[in-house]
């Protein structure tokens, strides 16, 4: 695996990239925005967006936002999104351990 990250995203038509260095990143999260929705039966969670943060080692500096899902313009149901971005938050961060031990 390299040291680089390079997502590439399509939203409505829009094409953009990014890349990041893993080398720059303290750390990745997942980052879970979501609301609960009254129902007849009781309360529901609705997630709205899921991102991964990947941490900037300098608090002055802004941390890089990655957009996993957003019910604004994906399906309205998740389909495994979630276990997703955590599966990718944990292969990041271990990559992101084996190279600060290189440090």
């Amino acid at each position: 695996m390299a040291n680089i990250v390079f997502v590439v995203s399509n939203v409505n038509s829009i094409e953009s990239s990014q890349q990041i260095d893993l080398a720059d990143i303290l750390k990745c999260r997942v980052i879970e925005s979501s609301r609960s929705v009254s129902t007849k039966e009781g309360s529901l969670k609705v997630v709205d967006k899921i991102e991964l943060s990947f941490v900037n080692p300098d608090k002055n500096k802004p941390d890089t936002k990655v957009e996993f899902y957003n019910a604004d313009y994906d399906r309205l149901t998740l389909t495994g999104e979630v276990q997703l971005s955590e599966k990718w938050c944990k292969i990041l961060n271990d990559k992101i351990a084996e190279l600060s031990k290189v440090k």
